[in-house]
C-alpha cells in the first residue's frame, strides 16, 4: 500500500510502500482483506498492491521492466469496490493466471478517475494478454458496463514518462470485445455445413470415387453377346395379332396332318395284319400226292 497524497518524487517511492501482510493460503488472505478499507473509502492518490511473492509493485523490478499492465478506468465508487475485490479474489483463487502471466495487481485513487492494473510480465506474448484482457471482462463483468475504459500500457513508457497511466495504448477495450463477439458467433464455418438462399443448412456428404472397370472381348464373345441380347430382345418381344392369325393356322395344319399320319398308320397295320395271315396260310403244310395215290391195302 502507497498512502496519499502524491509523492512528490520517485526517490521516496519504494520507502512509501507499506506491507499490510503476507499470505500463502486463502484463510490468511482472508484475515488481512477483511480488515482493510474498500477502495472507495481511501484518500485520493491512495494505491493497494497484491503482488507475487519478491515482485516489487515498481516498474524497475526485473519481473516487471519487460512487461506491461491492462488498466482499467472508472469514477463509479460501488463499482470500484465490486471491481477489486472480485479481482484480488480471482487473482488468489488463480482464476485468472492460467499460468506464471500475472506478476500482481494495484488500485490507484484519482481525482481524475480511479483506476485498477493488472501487471503483466511479458508484453510480447500478445496471445497471453489478450487472454488475460478477455478473461478480465468477463470476471469483472464488465461487458456491458457503461462509463468504463480499458487499454494495454506498457511499463517502459511509464518508466520513461514518469507517470503511471497517461502511456501511449497498444490494446483496446474494443478490441477485446470484437475478439469475444467473434467467438460466440464462431468465426470459422463448418465445412460440411452450407449455407442455402433460404438460410436453411445444407448437410454435404461426400462419396468415395467410384471405379470403373474395363472388359476386353474377343470379336467372337461380343458377336455372341450380341445374338444373345437380339434373342432375349425378341423372346420379349410379343407377337402381333397377324402373326398370331398366322400361328394359329399353322398350327391347325399340323394337327391336321398329324391326324392324316395317324389314320394312313392304322391302315398300314391292318394291311399288314392281312398280309401276316395270307403269309401264315401259304406256309400250311400241303400233303403231297404221294400220300393220297398210294393204294390201300385190302385184307381178305
Amino acid at each position: 500500500m502507497t498512502p496519499g497524497p502524491k509523492t512528490p518524487t520517485e526517490k521516496f517511492y519504494e520507502q512509501n510502500l507499506q506491507t499490510i501482510g503476507t499470505f500463502n493460503t486463502v484463510q490468511t488472505f482472508c484475515r488481512y482483506f477483511n480488515w482493510v478499507k474498500k477502495p472507495s473509502h481511501l484518500d485520493v492518490n491512495t494505491n493497494f498492491h497484491i503482488f507475487k511473492d519478491k515482485i516489487k509493485p515498481m516498474w524497475e523490478d526485473p519481473a516487471n521492466a519487460n512487461g506491461g499492465k491492462w488498466v482499467i478506468s472508472m469514477r463509479n465508487p460501488q463499482l470500484l469496490d465490486r471491481c477489486w475485490t472480485w479481482l484480488v479474489y480471482a487473482l488468489v483463487g488463480e482464476e485468472l493466471d492460467e499460468g506464471d502471466d500475472i506478476c500482481g495487481a494495484v488500485m490507484s485513487r484519482r481525482l481524475r478517475g480511479d483506476r485498477i492494473a493488472v501487471w503483466v510480465r511479458d508484453k510480447d506474448n500478445v496471445p497471453v494478454i489478450n487472454g488475460i484482457g478477455k478473461r478480465l471482462l468477463k470476471i469483472l463483468d464488465l461487458l456491458d458496463e457503461k462509463g468504463i475504459g480499458m487499454d494495454f500500457q506498457f511499463n517502459e513508457d511509464a518508466l520513461k514518462s514518469g507517470t503511471s497511466y497517461n502511456n501511449k495504448t497498444y490494446l483496446s477495450l474494443e478490441s477485446l470485445k470484437q475478439e469475444l463477439e467473434l467467438e460466440k458467433n464462431g468465426s470459422v464455418k463448418k465445412p460440411e455445413i452450407q449455407e442455402t438462399e433460404s438460410k436453411e443448412p445444407e448437410i454435404t456428404v461426400t462419396t468415395p470415387d467410384m471405379v470403373t472397370v474395363d472388359f476386353n472381348f474377343t470379336e467372337n464373345e461380343e458377336s455372341h453377346e450380341k445374338d444373345t441380347e437380339n434373342h432375349d430382345e425378341e423372346d420379349d418381344k410379343e407377337p402381333s395379332d397377324d402373326e398370331a392369325n398366322v400361328n394359329d393356322k399353322e398350327n391347325e395344319e399340323a394337327d391336321k396332318e398329324d391326324d392324316n399320319d395317324e389314320g394312313s398308320n392304322d391302315e398300314n397295320e391292318e394291311l399288314h395284319g392281312e398280309s401276316e395271315l395270307e403269309n401264315k396260310n401259304d406256309e400250311a403244310p400241303v400233303e403231297s400226292e404221294k400220300d393220297h395215290d398210294e393204294p390201300v391195302a385190302e385184307i381178305n
